[in-house]
């Protein structure tokens, strides 16, 4: 069927429109289920390789679950809110006069259905023609809402909170938690750079993205570095730390700590962002109003969460103080792996190295078995064995988590600091008591170590 621009819409084209619709409707819902649920599955295992492995309590566990199950009954009602507004749709549409297809309709019609809309989809077909221009801006508008919502299911998943939502395609967004302190996501551009200084008045910005951070949503961070260096009047600093990482967060959190409060002292405002700034920007600003701003952790959580609502994990930060005051002394612990049929390799991920990274462990031919030496600070890790490359799982003979409620089931391990001395070992225990303040000797401390660390930047 060729249809054209002013043409008139006769009983014969529409009984054509109506089968060559229905037709390509069922293929393409039938596409678009599938897509659905891969995408569904791969967010899910995104989420599963994303659990934190510096140390979940008991208790932190059983929240995150709770929270899960209160995320799958909110996602039943947006499920009958969509299908109501659905239901709208379809009766505003029937009520409208048919005009003629658009040029690359099938496009919109795809990624209506993707998204589940279907009444939406046949609004789309039927919409007028855009030029291949707009269709251009249209794909790269949808591909950053699909990347967005992704990472934000993975988000919540990963942190177990269902409120938080990251928006990328609109754009730099932020709060100002102190006079001199700024949270927020990710800079998009130079421009966002020149609005941080030119309408907040920030002197410093600090980035906590990796480059995967980076790549994943196509960001060019080059031109924001160099156009603070052409403006010369604000500094740009770099401190990498792993997304979804509790363990990287408590080791590089002394190191940003520091690095902000240089800025601070030197350039008088700072911006500190990280992807979506809900993770680790909020760590890392709670960390130094703890540390260096005289407040109390969950006083300085009340502040930043008034006027930013996030989800930094507060454990991660008890930690990280506990390195500082009491030392954070590694011991070797051994990860094992008995052949069960043809094992031509065995790896492990997560411990410390997190889950986007595996660790080879080495064959025992006379006991028939794989081993690894690792050495780890103290802490709670989990981890799973890779074997021939491709098939995960887990160690029935070391100790296992409860199945969560996509019955994953991962292995843990341990390390409760036996080098310590009994008055390092109190403390540490004090400190990673919830609502546990730090004294004056405490805070003077810190204070010293991380001005040390800052000397040395």
């Amino acid at each position: 069927m060729t249809v054209t621009g002013g043409s008139e819409w006769d009983e014969e084209d529409e009984e054509e429109f109506e089968e060559d619709e229905e037709e390509y409707g069922e293929e393409e819902v039938e596409e678009g289920e599938e897509e659905e649920e891969e995408r569904e599955e791969r967010v899910q295992v995104q989420a599963r390789l994303y659990e934190d492995s510096s140390g979940y309590s008991e208790g932190d566990e059983m929240e995150v679950k709770a929270q899960q199950q209160q995320n799958v009954a909110q996602q039943a009602d947006e499920g009958k809110k969509q299908e109501n507004q659905q239901q709208q749709q379809q009766q505003q549409q029937q009520q409208q006069p048919l005009q003629w297809l658009a040029e690359g309709a099938a496009a919109a019609v795809k990624a209506a259905v993707e998204g589940g809309a279907v009444a939406a989809a046949v609004g789309a077909m039927i919409e007028a023609s855009q030029h291949a221009e707009e269709h251009a801006g249209e794909h790269s508008d949808s591909d950053a809402r699909e990347k967005g919502e992704e990472y934000s299911a993975t988000m919540q998943l990963a942190m177990g909170n269902t409120a938080l939502i990251y928006r990328h395609e609109l754009g730099m967004n932020y709060a100002r938690v102190l006079p001199n302190l700024l949270v927020g996501s990710c800079l998009q551009s130079p421009l966002d750079l020149d609005h941080l200084r030119d309408v907040e008045g920030v002197g410093a910005v600090q980035c906590l993205q990796r480059d995967s951070d980076l790549e994943y949503f196509d960001l060019d961070i080059n031109p924001i570095i160099e156009r603070a260096a052409e403006r010369g009047d604000i500094q740009h600093l770099w401190t990498e730390i792993r997304d979804f990482d509790p363990f990287d967060l408590r080791m590089q959190l002394p190191r940003a700590v520091a690095a902000l409060h240089k800025a601070v002292m030197e350039c008088g405002t700072a911006y500190v962002h990280c992807t979506a700034g809900l993770g680790r920007a909020p760590a890392v600003a709670l960390a130094y109003m703890w540390w260096m701003r005289d407040l109390q952790l969950e006083e300085a959580n009340e502040i930043l969460q008034k006027v930013r609502p996030c989800g930094p994990k507060l454990f991660a930060i008890r930690a990280a103080a506990c390195d500082l005051l009491a030392g954070n002394p590694l011991e070797p612990v051994e990860i094992n792996w008995r052949n069960r049929g043809v094992n031509e390799t065995v790896e492990v991920a997560g411990l410390d190295v997190g889950w986007h990274h595996r660790l080879p462990l080495t064959r025992e031919p006379a006991s028939n078995t794989w081993s690894l030496i690792r050495e780890l600070p103290i802490g709670t890790y989990y981890y799973k064995h890779i074997v021939n490359g491709t098939h995960w799982s887990y160690n029935p003979d070391a100790p296992l988590t409860p199945p969560d409620r996509d019955y994953n089931i991962n292995n843990y391990i341990e390390v409760v600091g036996s080098s310590l001395d009994p008055a390092a070992r109190d403390l540490r225990k004090r400190i990673m008591q919830e609502g546990a303040p730090l004294t004056q000797e405490d805070r003077a401390a810190v204070v010293a170590k991380i001005l040390e660390i800052a000397g040395n930047l």
